[in-house]
């Protein structure tokens, strides 16, 4: 198992394993507890501390999800891996044109379908946002 493979393995889990039966987790345990050391033996620091900044929440209802420019997401995960600051155009609810901000992305949020950026502006690290 590579520490790719171990990282999406510990997400799928986090994710699947409020909707399974306890279990039925029990054949896949050993592969998590091999993730596990595959991540804590051969991987950066980054890949360990990938789940630790990406969050998926469950929820009953089932919105439409937002329909995202193709490499928005890629860019964003990259500036997470490497802890880099992004430029991003954002209209919020209020106003009818957007604003760029420069952001310190801090991970991601999957409340069911819809996704929330957290972070916070470049001129101001002491207030958290969450940008939907």
């Amino acid at each position: 198992m590579s520490p790719v493979e171990a990282v999406c393995l510990q997400l799928a889990f986090d994710y699947l394993f409020p909707l399974l039966p306890n279990k039925s987790m029990d054949p896949v345990m050993p592969y998590l507890r091999e993730a596990e050391e595959i991540l804590k033996q051969n991987a950066a620091s980054k890949m360990r501390n990938w789940k630790n900044k990406v969050l998926t929440l469950n929820e009953g209802l089932q919105l439409m999800p937002a329909k995202v420019n193709d490499g928005v997401l890629q860019n964003i995960h990259a500036a997470l891996w490497d802890g880099n600051t992004i430029t991003a155009s954002y209209m919020s609810k209020n106003k009818a044109f957007p604003s760029n901000y420069e952001l310190h992305p801090a991970g991601l949020v999957y409340r069911g379908r819809i996704s929330y950026l957290v972070g916070s502006f470049a001129n101001d690290t002491s207030k958290i946002i969450y940008l939907p």
